[in-house]
């Protein structure tokens, strides 16, 4: 159990042992880094990383924030229960990361987050789709991509709209398994989203739809998953709204117009409900301009 910082300078043996970090603002610092077997992070404060370190058994990190800065930690242990929390998250900034080995067909959860501004959590979720041995990295980046060079007005023409609140950043680096990616956010304060963007350079720098997501909407967080995804070259992610068919359905498209679209939208509906009039309300910005009961 350690109240201060935990300071390798030379060797440390981990055994099959267990390090508990039960102060306040600790760090994990040193000359040398650490490789541990079980960490657990209780007490009070951020647990920030100046050094890269690694666990081979449980990390657990209950309701504390490791703060890997431009470090990375590194989880080795395969199995899908290495990482164990209740609240807390694992942030990162720059090149940090949260790397996960993987060699199972199951799910992984990388617990990312941030305190930086605006206190998120906004986990993903990878599913190789082998037992083969795989290393996935994941960062959640707390700021408008466009921050970091990745204009969020440049957009393929399926894309209607991208957030600018946050993005992810996605990489397989040891592997060759394809993988579900599955992104949360919250529907109340990140709005609404139903698809997945890559940022590519080819054929033209800026975001493109990865793929149909499939949507699931929960509480408190939503999901998006890309399944059998295996483009592992671009590493920024981001949700993204497609843009809407045209002719638009209502089934489909409701809430997907985009207001840079080209051109005409036409409207198209058929049946009806009886003697019930004006059955369909168009809005715009909350504001009721058209109505009608063809």
């Amino acid at each position: 159990k350690i109240s201060g910082n935990w300071i390798n300078n030379n060797t440390f043996t981990s055994g099959t042992s267990t390090v508990i970090l039960e102060g306040s603002n600790q760090q994990i610092s040193g000359t040398v880094s650490s490789s541990f077997y079980n960490l657990n992070l209780v007490g009070t404060g951020i647990k920030t990383l100046t050094i890269n370190a690694s666990s081979t058994g449980i990390l657990d990190i209950k309701d504390r924030e490791l703060a890997t800065g431009i470090y990375t930690f590194f989880v080795q242990n395969t199995s899908n229960s290495a990482i164990s929390r209740t609240t807390g998250f694992i942030s990162s900034l720059g090149v940090g990361t949260l790397s996960r080995a993987t060699a199972s067909n199951a799910m992984y959860l990388f617990p990312v987050g941030s305190s930086l501004l605006t206190t998120r959590y906004r986990p993903v979720e990878i599913y190789p789709s082998t037992l083969t041995s795989n290393t996935y990295t994941v960062r959640l980046a707390n700021n408008n991509a466009a921050t970091d060079g990745y204009n969020t007005s440049l957009l393929d023409a399926s894309i209607c709209t991208v957030d600018t609140l946050f993005y992810h950043i996605i990489q397989r680096t040891s592997g060759t398994s394809s993988a579900n990616i599955s992104i949360y956010y919250d529907a109340v304060t990140d709005g609404l989203w139903n698809g997945i963007g890559q940022w590519n350079t080819v054929p033209l720098s800026q975001w493109y739809n990865t793929t149909t997501a499939n949507l699931v909407q929960t509480s408190p967080l939503n999901s998006l998953t890309i399944n059998g995804w295996n483009s592992f070259s671009s590493i920024p992610y981001i949700l993204i709204n497609p843009s809407p068919s045209n002719p638009l359905s209502a089934a489909t498209d409701r809430d997907n117009f985009c207001a840079n679209d080209p051109g005409n939208i036409n409207l198209s509906v058929s049946g009806g409900y009886g003697n019930t009039a004006n059955w369909f309300t168009l809005m715009c910005g909350g504001t009721a301009i058209g109505s009608g009961n063809p």
